[in-house]
């Protein structure tokens, strides 16, 4: 059976991740099985990590009022929001590779050696981004480890077959997020970073370009959303046609 095909949406907050998942689900599913996944999540223990990851108080005092009586438990003091949203940066990274370690396994992989195409938004590359430049600077020995981890989590199919970068200034991202709320709540644990991280990680995902330039295709996301989606169907005519 031929294998299928690994497809990244990535970029900063506010690109239009699910819009253009959508318009590349609907281009492909005519062509390809397909399969749609939304990162961190997809599974049980990646969903528990996604409310850990961005709302970590109200993720604590979820389980507070589940397991303060349950033995074997220490929630004994309410939720400390300078403790919760001050987090150790290797703690966020591995935090992330335990949601992506399960995904790649009961997900990802399978469908893949299935013959499906898995097109998800967010990937490895945001924590190479976001963690690897938002959190350590572009450090050469941070951003080595992550893509290490990484490559063992997902294997032959590391980096992926196209990363489609949504590249948006940083004050268009936060003009968006003003101007668009669904979906987001005042304690969004990233929403709230500011100016100078954001630059950071936009920098990062630039930096994927370098690293992989066969997978990575960097997009002009201050466009219309027709346009952007026209250059990524170009794109993947070709990747089908090989």
């Amino acid at each position: 059976m031929e294998r299928g095909k690994y497809i990244i949406i990535d970029g900063i907050e506010a690109i239009g991740k699910e819009g253009l998942k959508r318009r590349i689900c609907e281009y492909l599913n005519s062509k390809k099985a397909i399969l749609i996944l939304r990162e961190p999540g997809g599974t049980q223990l990646g969903e528990m990590e996604r409310a850990l990851l961005k709302e970590p108080v109200k993720a604590y005092t979820a389980l507070r009022d589940r397991f303060l009586e349950t033995p074997g438990y220490a929630f004994g003091r309410e939720a400390d929001s300078e403790e919760l949203l001050s987090r150790d940066p290797w703690a966020e990274v591995f935090e992330y590779l335990t949601s992506r370690a399960s995904s790649a396994t009961k997900i990802v992989l399978p469908a893949i050696e299935r013959g499906n195409w898995v097109v998800t938004d967010r990937a490895w590359t945001s924590t190479f981004a976001y963690q690897g430049f938002g959190r350590f600077n572009g450090d050469k020995e941070a951003l080595k480890l992550i893509a290490a981890n990484h490559k063992m989590i997902l294997r032959n199919i590391f980096p992926g077959d196209r990363i489609y970068v949504i590249d948006i200034t940083v004050e268009e991202s936060f003009r968006r997020m003003k101007a668009d709320q669904v979906g987001r709540t005042s304690t969004d644990f990233f929403d709230n970073e500011k100016t100078e991280f954001f630059e950071r990680v936009r920098n990062g995902y630039r930096a994927l370009k370098k690293r992989y330039p066969k997978q990575v295709r960097v997009i002009d996301g201050m466009r219309t959303p027709e346009e952007i989606f026209a250059d990524i169907q170009n794109d993947l005519t070709q990747l089908l046609d090989d």
